[in-house]
């Protein structure tokens, strides 16, 4: 599509891809096209483009390929007014975002490093400051005892999504009337709601409710372990990791998934940390909090702060002060975008103060008067 309107398009081993329009020092903005998963109890089909009621319901619509599209179309509109840009504007589209960025790490392993830019993949007016992000898996052995076995157990979908549906099967000596039973087999199915992991209060997590009733049919030293480290609180309180920083805000903790496999419960904690805090600090209160866990795997993106009255950040802002007529003042977010990956950048939309984020969440929806609020900011 970028190529039939006219730009420089380059596609990167199929891990992400381009579109560049200009000359001079590069200016990046940098876009996913990937998703998480669509969950379930949608409305409309997750993956159709319905329009209903003055938006547009998908998959993507807010995070990320209603912004991808509302860039490109704003250069597609500049370009055919004559506009000549004093930069290269290379729009970066990549494919493996939400689950692991091999994506962007291949693509500036091969291409040029912007000098700055932005990513539209969160909130206006300009988010400044991202939190650190921990992505850890850590596996726990269960136990065969007092008459108790777990036969199965599964719940969640990404360790970046509040898990929405969350189910075991047990069997005991003990009998249960609460529980539905199956072949001398009890089942446990509890049902959440899902937002995105940075922001875990605003769900519903289905994996703490399953715990808090599973952790009442067995002595099991693991399940009561997960239990109170992960299930009772999302501010990091219960792990030894209750912190905050002025320029970022609290630590946040969701537990995304968890499964029953060769006899471990394999757990993965999404947490998001204040950016005057390192990784390691984090990881070794973590360690201690868990004495029965065993660390398989650790993914991590480095904090963003880029500081308010950076050229970058109040040219952003005129842009969107000028559409908008809204004076607020740039945030900082737990939510972790592109902006990391680059030396000088922040996120920049597609939510605006006071609309409802639906990312990572049934029903994801834009508005249709607000998308093309977007166009108008990014031309």
């Amino acid at each position: 599509l970028g190529q039939s309107m006219g730009f420089t398009v380059k596609n990167c081993d199929g891990y992400a891809g381009h579109i560049e329009w200009g000359e001079g020092e590069l200016f990046g903005i940098l876009c996913h096209l990937d998703v998480v998963p669509a969950g379930s109890d949608w409305s409309y089909p997750p993956f159709g483009a319905v329009e209903a009621d003055g938006y547009l319901y998908a998959r993507g619509t807010q995070d990320d390929k209603s912004p991808a599209m509302a860039v490109l179309y704003a250069m597609k509109a500049l370009k055919e007014e004559g506009f000549i840009p004093q930069k290269r504007i290379r729009l970066i589209l990549g494919c493996n975002e939400e689950s692991g960025w091999q994506c962007i790490d291949h693509y500036f392993a091969v291409e040029e490093m912007p000098v700055m830019g932005f990513s539209p993949d969160a909130d206006f007016p300009v988010i400044n400051c991202e939190k650190g992000v921990l992505h850890i898996t850590v596996s726990f052995p269960v136990e065969k005892a007092d008459g108790f076995e777990l036969i199965a157990l599964s719940g969640g979908e990404r360790v970046n999504m509040v898990a929405d549906q969350a189910a075991c099967e047990f069997v005991s000596e003990e009998e249960y009337s609460a529980f539905d039973v199956e072949n001398g087999h009890y089942h446990i199915a509890e049902q959440g709601v899902s937002s995105h992991g940075s922001t875990p209060s605003q769900g519903v997590n289905a994996l703490h409710k399953l715990f808090e009733k599973l952790k009442d049919v067995t002595q099991d030293a693991a399940v009561h372990q997960i239990y109170q480290r992960f299930c009772l609180s999302t501010d990091g309180s219960d792990l030894g990791l209750k912190l905050e920083d002025e320029k970022s805000g609290a630590l946040t903790v969701n537990f995304g998934r968890c499964e029953l496999a060769a006899g471990r419960l394999n757990c993965e904690i999404d947490i998001r940390y204040p950016v005057t805090f390192n990784k390691d600090e984090i990881l070794g209160k973590f360690a201690e909090a868990v004495p029965l866990g065993r660390i398989e795997d650790v993914h991590a993106q480095r904090p963003l702060y880029v500081e308010k009255d950076h050229p970058l950040v109040q040219k952003l802002l005129a842009a969107y002060r000028q559409v908008t007529g809204d004076h607020s003042q740039p945030i900082a977010i737990g939510g972790a975008t592109y902006s990391r990956a680059l030396d000088c950048c922040v996120a920049f939309g597609p939510v605006f103060p006071g609309s409802e984020s639906t990312i990572h969440q049934r029903n994801e929806r834009i508005s249709l008067e607000e998308l093309d609020k977007l166009c108008e900011i990014y031309y």
